[in-house]
């Protein structure tokens, strides 16, 4: 296996490594479908937590030590927005783990594109998505 000295990072953010294999069957990679040259997106695991409090990663503003979510409190038949500070553990695209600043069963909001949305904004929930809690 050869692999180039450095991982290059795209305009938005994607990190690519070329990787050199051999194949144990060349027949059934062929009969597999697989050709050189090929390239396949993959997901190195390095590290597995199970019973962690996770969330969507897309719902984590910020990058580094400044991360925050919104958290929706409720407020009458309305929810008042908070910004919450968090500290992220292991993730991924998908999914990341949060260690302080949210506690499980919270409401986090999701459409944060939404104009206006900031702390102390009260809004209107208009559903409710349950996602699993653990990686």
């Amino acid at each position: 296996m050869r692999t180039d000295p450095a991982v290059k990072r795209d305009l938005k953010g994607a990190r690519t490594l070329t990787v050199e294999v051999e194949v144990s069957d060349l027949t059934a990679a062929r009969a597999a479908g697989l050709l050189p040259g090929m390239s396949a997106n993959v997901e190195i695991l390095v590290a597995d937590k199970t019973g962690v409090l996770a969330v969507p990663s897309n719902l984590i503003v910020g990058r580094g030590l400044n991360r925050f979510v919104y958290v929706l409190v409720p407020e009458g038949r309305h929810h008042r927005v908070r910004k919450r500070p968090v500290e992220v553990g292991l993730s991924n695209w998908e999914r990341s783990e949060v260690v302080r600043g949210v506690e499980a069963g919270q409401l986090l909001a999701a459409s944060l594109n939404e104009k206006g949305l900031d702390d102390g904004v009260l809004i209107h929930v208009s559903s409710v998505e349950a996602t699993k809690e653990s990686k």
